[in-house]
């Protein structure tokens, strides 16, 4: 048996193709299908199997996206790839995200504050200091000083902070 036929036997599919085709095989704990493909060792999602099987491959570092966002469904028509940054923008314009989008302070684990990276960014400028040396000046770990480097776009010198 192919794995097109394999494939189907596991799809409930609605007499108007426009529909969502329903994977009723194993799913995973968020609802996305799970299978097996002859070939390859470990199960993959059905919507990704769906994808390949019906419109070809799967760009490399891309994600199979569903425009109907109902993840056990498996209708090629309702599918499209993206990368990540694309895959989190449908997340949140889809209101799946579990929290709101909160930056700097506002965010429930910053460890900065906004004037704290601004100072930060200054004595780095100012004397070409990279994240190690910030670190010790400042008494920070220096993944903290990475982040205020390179993590937090939207603080701006001189603007007024984020409410």
């Amino acid at each position: 048996m192919s794995d097109m036929e394999r494939f189907m036997r596991k799809v409930e599919r609605p007499a108007n193709d426009d529909d969502c085709w329903i994977w009723r095989g194993a799913r995973t704990h968020a609802g996305y299908g799970r299978c097996m493909v002859i070939g390859k060792p470990n199960a993959t999602t059905a919507h990704r199997v769906s994808f390949e099987l019906f419109r070809g491959p799967i760009p490399y570092g891309h994600f199979v996206l569903h425009r109907c966002d109902n993840p056990s469904c498996v209708n090629p028509a309702h599918l499209f790839t993206g990368d990540h940054a694309a895959n989190m923008l449908d997340m949140v314009e889809k209101g799946r995200s579990h929290s709101p989008r909160l930056k700097g302070e506002r965010h429930g684990r910053a460890r900065l504050t906004e004037a704290q990276v601004i100072e930060i960014r200054a004595v780095g400028a100012r004397y070409g200091w990279r994240e190690k040396r910030l670190a010790r000046h400042f008494g920070i770990p220096s993944t903290l000083a990475w982040s205020a480097l390179h993590n937090w776009q939207h603080v701006i010198p001189g603007a007024p902070a984020a409410d």
